[in-house]
């Protein structure tokens, strides 16, 4: 949450309060950008100790510009929403004036802009965010698992089971070093560190070997996910190479510290192991042959992690259309046959036609029809707890939110602003994904009830 430069705290010194008037505000968040500007360009110093209420008010106004920004993120087309507008007022209040032509990523980068000059004066630093278009970095997975081999070889030769090495694109330095579990029997990812030593006992020559060990271990599905989650997002940073190498002579599993690093939610080698051992196991159908319980429950619990969409029109391709199409969908989530494969999902359904009127035998069409009915309960189950939370942060917000803007009405001082500001923000966006968990959870249901008529045999 970054913005304010030395002048800032001039001008709330000389006031002795933070009563500014709209007018006031206004002006102010125009001598700041300039303060800052110029502060840029002289050499760092140490911030200026603020009193309670200034440091107060730095703090509110950082918050609110975070939620702001998360809200631009998350919501698309939030600037064509007319309820933004109250918060479009709020920030012209503060004296970040959007262009009207401009788009919300623009608004982002300048609220983004604001939160770095505010930074050097508030303990809670912006949490990174960006826009879901993916950019092509300049050093790509090859020269980063390069630049990582070159820097654990170094290592190896030195004995010691850390190294680092600095990206040549961003200049930021990577650390590697061996992880640690949890020592509390109590914590409920304990266990993950109880297997690391059958994980590193012997040499693999793939990460697939690592993840059929995990996801058939006596793990909970939590704790197999966290495990395998970290093993795929590290090797996203150092290579699968380094990371088996680590494993068989360090006899750990190792971790990347690099600031400003968000993952990606699953990883690219875990992505591609859920989606290929689902495959095989589909093969399985695909020749007639039922699964055994330990394979029904393996596609079922490999199916839960992949993402939700696509486990969902695999599992629906797998349920009304044939084998070969559920694998297909595996193979290229993006296929230009999806739309047309929906739709021949959606007609089958109506019609109550599955796949045992095609390829599989009727055992196995049994088998694929189950689990995906239980996969549909347990996600209704999950997304109704999450409902039932976000009803109560909806509830709890929107008497705050209403008061709140009117105190910012009647008393515009910064600190004010800055909470109607957030509170606006943060109750538009919890609301947003209400109604988007509330349709998903619609749509869920009605294919689970649609599932349940056509097949009255499968215990409810």
């Amino acid at each position: 949450m970054k913005y304010f430069g030395n002048l800032l705290f001039v001008l709330l010194l000389l006031s002795g309060a933070l009563g500014f008037g709209v007018p006031s505000l206004h002006a102010h968040g125009r001598y700041l950008r300039q303060a800052a500007k110029k502060a840029a360009q002289k050499p760092k110093q140490a911030a200026p100790r603020l009193k309670a209420a200034q440091r107060a008010a730095v703090e509110s106004q950082s918050a609110a510009l975070q939620q702001v920004r998360r809200e631009l993120i998350r919501i698309p087309g939030i600037l064509q929403n007319k309820d933004f507008k109250t918060q479009l007022d709020l920030l012209e209040q503060m004296g970040i004036q959007p262009a009207h032509t401009q788009d919300a990523r623009a608004l982002f980068n300048q609220i983004s802009q604001v939160q770095e000059e505010l930074s050097p004066y508030t303990y809670n630093q912006p949490f990174p965010l960006k826009f879901s278009t993916p950019s092509t970095p300049t050093n790509g997975p090859q020269a980063r698992s390069r630049a990582a081999w070159d820097a654990y070889v170094q290592s190896l030769t030195e004995n010691k089971n850390y190294f680092s090495w600095q990206s040549p694109s961003t200049l930021q330095t990577v650390y590697v070093g061996p992880a640690h579990f949890p020592a509390n029997p109590k914590h409920p990812l304990y266990p993950c560190g109880q297997i690391v030593p059958k994980l590193v006992e012997e040499r693999h020559g793939s990460l697939s070997e690592i993840f059929d060990i995990i996801f058939n271990s006596s793990l909970t599905q939590e704790q197999k996910l966290a495990l395998a989650r970290h093993i795929s997002q590290t090797t996203e940073v150092i290579g699968a190479d380094v990371i088996l190498r680590y494993f068989f002579v360090h006899k750990q599993i190792p971790a990347v510290k690099l600031q400003g690093w968000t993952p990606s939610p699953l990883g690219t080698t875990l992505l591609n192991y859920l989606r290929h051992k689902e495959i095989s196991l589909i093969e399985r159908l695909k020749q007639g042959a039922p699964w055994t319980d330990k394979e029904a429950n393996l596609f079922l619990d490999l199916a839960s992690i992949l993402p939700e969409e696509e486990s969902r029109t695999m599992l629906a391709a797998l349920t009304y259309l044939d084998p070969a199409s559920a694998q297909h969908l595996l193979l290229y989530p993006q296929t230009p046959q999806l739309k047309q494969m929906q739709t021949q999902i959606n007609h089958a359904r109506q019609k109550g036609i599955t796949a045992a009127e095609r390829t599989l035998k009727k055992e196995a069409s049994s088998q694929a029809v189950k689990a995906y009915i239980k996969l549909l309960r347990k996600r209704i189950a999950k997304h109704f707890v999450h409902m039932r939370k976000l009803e109560e942060r909806i509830e709890s917000f929107e008497f705050a939110q209403q008061q709140m803007s009117k105190t910012a009405h009647i008393t515009p001082t910064l600190n004010n602003v800055s909470e109607a500001l957030y509170a606006q923000a943060y109750y538009m966006r919890i609301k947003n994904l209400y109604n988007k968990l509330n349709t998903y959870m619609e749509d869920l249901e009605e294919e689970l009830n649609s599932l349940q008529a056509f097949f009255p045999e499968i215990e409810q």
